[in-house]
């Protein structure tokens, strides 16, 4: 795999990642513009490329290098007894390698995130299996397109533009209140079964029985159809509508080639969670300390801060701090209490900290008014790396030509975690000689 390369010729072709789209044909031109953003992405991309982020370390109040950062970052790591490691979903999918493998070898418990929000189609897949396709399939074959409780025009504004292009192809925007979503798939796989249904049908998903047996139908009549669903935005660990959404394609394949996809929040959560998959078994909230152990949510990023069970934290959060919004106050104030190695833009959570945090003279810089004394590296984690689209394709998420050189601490902050990642790995194994040699 080819290393991200910077961006400075206008006629090249760059990754944005405003939302999980990933649009891969937005070119560089002009003063502040980007051909073929949309309105999203393109505030997205100024932003990147506006409001550099320079790599910076700080600890108890002081700039210190990277060498002292990365020092001081293992002996938190390594002196914890419970330490966390969240948010990788924020990386790119090399620094994600580099944070799992910096908690396994700290016995961390690992997390994509610091929300269990939208995590449905993770615990789906263990119970029901998955019926999926790319995007460029859908966009080639699918005759019929179902947007199920969604609306990409808004949250994904180029996904009908770019991947519901084919001719005559049919969309079916299926809308109304997201918390009686489950109650229609059931319905549906109910009726592409043939079983009767009992009970008061409209109260239960805000639709007569017969328009969700004319959706059934259009579904059995076509070749191809494809379902595009987004994830409940709450703790939806056992959200049911992702099951029936599974079970409908798998019953109505025994006719017809019925796809379901979701449309994910603008993260790499797709890249983390194979990440965390192939390198513990498990894609969401491992523990590492002896062996690697889940039990649902037992050791989320969220759970774990709002339990105050861990004892040190690594927390990454990404430019927008969107996927931080998990976490209460109660929560954070209780994070800044023990040792914690803060990464990312630190002026995109003091909305999340309040009043223990204080901007200092310094730029870009916080000083958290607690005894602790925290380690905050200024970065912005993603601004290069690959990433995952929504559909599981790998692409490369090229740097943003800033001009001044400045704001290439994407790239940095590999550096740091490959540094840290390789003094603990070589501490930890150093360790294991010892009790074995006693």
């Amino acid at each position: 795999m080819q290393p991200s390369k910077s961006v400075s010729d206008a006629a090249t072709t760059i990754v944005c990642n405003g939302c999980s789209c990933l649009c891969d044909d937005i070119q560089p031109g002009g003063a502040s513009e980007f051909e073929n953003a949309c309105e999203k992405g393109l505030l997205h991309l100024q932003q990147l490329r506006d409001h550099a982020v320079d790599l910076s370390f700080e600890y108890a109040g002081q700039s210190i290098d990277i060498e002292k950062a990365v020092s001081i970052a293992a002996e938190i790591l390594q002196t914890a007894k419970a330490p966390l490691v969240a948010g990788i979903e924020s990386l790119g999918a090399r620094a994600q390698q580099l944070a799992v493998n910096i908690g396994r070898s700290v016995g961390a418990s690992i997390d994509t995130s610091l929300s269990n929000a939208g995590r449905g189609p993770v615990f789906s897949l263990q119970r029901e299996g998955a019926v999926t396709a790319t995007l460029g399939e859908i966009a080639g074959r699918a005759e019929l397109v179902v947007f199920w409780y969604c609306d990409p025009t808004i949250s994904h504004p180029r996904f009908v533009e770019r991947f519901c292009r084919r001719e005559n192809q049919k969309t079916i925007f299926v809308s109304g209140d997201p918390t009686r979503a489950s109650a229609a798939a059931q319905v549906c796989e109910m009726l592409s079964r043939g079983l009767a249904i009992d009970g008061d049908v409209k109260r239960a998903t805000g639709q007569e029985l017969s328009k969700w047996r004319d959706l059934v139908e259009h579904l059995k009549s076509c070749d191809y159809a494809a379902i595009i669903f987004d994830p409940q935005p709450f703790d939806s660990c056992f959200d049911s509508s992702v099951d029936s959404l599974t079970s409908l394609a798998k019953q109505l394949n025994a006719s017809a080639r019925v796809v379901v996809n979701p449309l994910t929040a603008p993260s790499n959560s797709i890249s983390a969670e194979n990440v965390l998959a192939w390198s513990t078994g498990f894609p969401v909230a491992v523990n590492t300390a002896h062996r690697n152990r889940s039990h649902f949510l037992e050791y989320s990023g969220e759970r774990l801060l709002a339990s105050g069970e861990n004892d040190a934290s690594l927390i990454f959060v990404g430019r927008d701090g969107a996927h931080a919004t998990g976490l209460d106050q109660a929560s954070w104030r209780r994070l800044l209490k023990k040792p914690l190695i803060f990464v990312g833009e630190t002026s995109g959570i003091r909305t999340h900290l309040g009043a223990s945090v204080s901007t200092k003279s310094a730029p870009k810089t916080l000083n958290i008014e607690t005894g602790n004394q925290a380690l905050l590296i200024n970065c912005d984690v993603y601004s290069t790396d690959d990433w995952a689209r929504m559909d599981d394709v790998l692409l490369p998420f090229q740097q943003i030509d800033h001009g001044s050189g400045a704001g290439k601490s994407g790239g940095e902050i590999n550096d740091f975690l490959r540094k840290l990642c390789d003094l603990v790995v070589v501490n930890t194994d150093l360790q294991k000689k010892y009790v074995r040699f006693c």
